[in-house]
């Protein structure tokens, strides 16, 4: 594609105004959104990139292609990487074997690093041959867990998010391609290059490599015995029973503040501090708002709460999602006077000694408040 923006013609002349717009206003979010890397994670692969200055696409991809080429090899069994070990940095400087998930996660980092906006994805890959002509003139193609793929798709003007598959062939060869492709700059630049992937980064991977081997020494360290497990028991129900003394007045400032953000907030924001209190007693999980039988499990849940005010309440806090217009003061009013309605009626559910569960460091606890 070639668009010429500036001679589009009169009876599209508005809707290209409005696209060219929303697509300039896109170009420049992703160059932050999709450009960004952690760093401080990869330390030899932004040195790496840092060591070899290119500019634009070509180059990039023409760099990708040879660091892949000559630092792995295709394999569907390259075994675990290493705990607390980025993949992507074992996969090119120590153990050099992968498939399709390390290939495009090196290639959408290495893109990335020289800023040039790209994602990764997953899907299937079919080739023409896998399709078959029906009796009615359809084609079908049978996909199996075989035709699972991943690769990286960076972005070009007037085509959007274009994918790149940097697997190998079947010759080990990685044959980037993409519209606007220029196979002679490619050829060129692959030429002039001159790959370095020494990152100086020894240290490293010796400290890497000790970790993994170290076995503890005989005779060091002390056994776990019988009574440490007593005390270790001890120790949590004393913790347990302290935090079911303290779970009153916990409950009673998480009230209090859940009230001030309330009057600051928002419908949307005081739905969201519903689904929080809601959630945070074991109610409703799963739910975020939005499904068809939300208002009747809210009335379920709670009885002071009728359906009608239920469904009310949703369609005011989905109108204020994906309406264009602005909820009212009084349908704002409205949404926090049935969230506290909600409230009360738990807080007295837990006075009166109902049973009450409290998630807490993912572990539930039911009990007697």
């Amino acid at each position: 594609m070639d668009v010429d923006w500036d001679t589009v013609a009169d009876t599209f002349g508005r809707a290209a105004g409005w696209y060219l717009a929303i697509l300039r206003s896109y170009e420049s979010v992703i160059q932050t959104a999709y450009t960004g890397v952690p760093e401080d994670l990869l330390p030899r692969l932004s040195r790496l990139c840092r060591e070899n200055p290119l500019e634009g696409t070509e180059e990039v991809t023409a760099f990708i292609t040879s660091v892949l080429e000559n630092s792995a090899s295709y394999t569907l069994t390259p075994g675990n990487a290493p705990l607390n070990e980025d993949i992507v940095e074992y996969f090119l400087f120590e153990n050099h074997e992968g498939y399709c998930v390390h290939y495009a996660s090196a290639a959408t980092l290495i893109y990335r690093l020289y800023g040039i906006p790209a994602r990764y994805a997953a899907g299937y890959m079919l080739l023409p041959d896998d399709f078959e002509q029906q009796e009615d003139g359809t084609w079908r193609a049978v996909v199996t867990d075989e035709s699972a793929h991943a690769w990286t798709e960076i972005f070009l003007e007037d085509y959007g998010w274009t994918p790149v598959d940097v697997t190998p062939a079947e010759d080990g060869t990685v044959r980037a391609f993409y519209p606007g492709f220029d196979s002679d700059t490619l050829s060129s630049a692959l030429g002039s290059l001159s790959l370095n992937m020494d990152t100086g980064n020894d240290d490293q991977e010796e400290q890497n490599a000790e970790i993994r081997t170290r076995q503890p020494v005989q005779g060091q360290g002390k056994q776990f015995g019988t009574e440490d497990l007593q005390n270790m028991f001890l120790l949590l129900g004393a913790a347990v029973l302290e935090g079911l003394c303290l779970l009153p007045l916990i409950l009673s400032c998480r009230r209090i503040r859940r009230a001030c953000r309330m009057e600051k907030a928002g419908c949307r924001q005081i739905f969201a501090l519903l689904l929080e209190m809601m959630h945070y007693a074991g109610t409703l999980d799963g739910y975020t708002g939005g499904e068809p039988d939300f208002p009747e499990a809210l009335a379920a849940a709670v009885p002071d709460i009728r359906r009608q005010e239920a469904e009310m309440l949703q369609e005011i806090v989905s109108r204020a999602a994906y309406s264009m217009n602005e909820t009212t003061a009084h349908e704002t009013a409205v949404v926090r006077e049935i969230c506290i309605r909600a409230e009360n009626a738990f807080t007295e559910a837990s006075e009166n000694g109902k049973s009450f569960c409290l998630n807490m460091s993912g572990l539930m606890f039911e009990t007697e408040i």
